[in-house]
């Protein structure tokens, strides 16, 4: 589903509230959630969705949330800017392990600030809205999640798990 869990949403907007970047890249914004909780919070970055799914640009009217709306897959998508934060919220689960894997390891090489949020409890789901891309590829686990962030602060919730990365200068 294009929306993401309550369970500490809380801490999500503390971080948000402590990053200083210039540029906040939103990957598979669904409604566009993280823009709501945070935009307000870093009025000064430029705020970039990546959605695979063309529809939910119109749907979720993600050209008023964001200043930017990029149709791609994140993982064929490479343009990021210098000082940024990547939001993977929701959505690694709706790819195979071995490619979420990848995007966390090339953004660790270039991004300032990495937010993950997973669910880290079985949660099956199928397509969504026509959206194939809401199928659930892989059931992360707290821990697992944690061994590709190491040193990142975290939340673990009773559904879902969220991470927050800062690269060290």
């Amino acid at each position: 589903m294009p929306t993401s869990a309550y369970d500490g949403r809380r801490w999500v907007t503390d971080r948000l509230a402590d990053s200083h970047v210039t540029t906040v890249v939103d990957v598979g914004p669904g409604e566009g959630t993280y823009s709501t909780l945070g935009r307000h919070l870093i009025w000064w970055a430029t705020w970039i969705c990546v959605e695979v799914f063309e529809p939910y640009v119109e749907r979720f009217l993600l050209g008023q949330k964001y200043d930017q709306v990029i149709v791609a897959d994140v993982r064929d998508w490479w343009a990021v800017p210098d000082d940024y934060l990547i939001l993977f919220g929701d959505v690694l689960e709706h790819m195979e392990r071995d490619d979420a894997v990848a995007l966390i390891e090339r953004h660790k090489e270039t991004a300032t600030e990495i937010y993950v949020s997973v669910p880290i409890v079985p949660s099956p789901q199928g397509p969504c809205y026509g959206n194939d891309h809401e199928t659930h590829l892989h059931d992360w686990t707290f821990d697992e999640m944690s061994s590709l962030l190491p040193g990142a602060d975290s939340f673990q919730g009773v559904q879902v798990g969220r991470w927050w990365w800062r690269r060290e200068f």
